[in-house]
């Protein structure tokens, strides 16, 4: 399943539109920068598809966060990109940074 799929399974977007899917992808691309830049996630993990799930989760909550507007939501969302950010720059199997 394209990551592009997966954000909106996961957010229970429905909307077929060309813009809307642009913005989607500008932010699950702005998710893969957070995490290569503050976590060290190597680029070559977003490939892997046993690593993938719990990246693709991280990335589906990053935009979340940055798509709703109901605090709540939210909230809800950006603690569970920090939670998951934090676990997966903790991971030798996603961390890119010498031990």
């Amino acid at each position: 399943m394209e990551i592009l799929d997966y954000v909106k399974i996961s957010l229970r977007i429905s909307i077929q539109d060309e813009a809307i899917d642009a913005l989607l992808t500008d932010l699950i691309q702005a998710a893969k920068l957070d995490l290569t830049k503050t976590a060290n996630i190597s680029d070559e993990n977003f490939d892997d598809s046993e690593l993938a799930p719990l990246l693709n989760r991280a990335i589906a909550m990053f935009v979340g966060y940055n798509w709703t507007f109901d605090e709540r939501t939210l909230n809800n969302y950006k603690t569970i990109y920090d939670d998951l950010k934090a676990k997966l720059a903790t991971s030798s199997a996603y961390n890119d940074s010498e031990e």
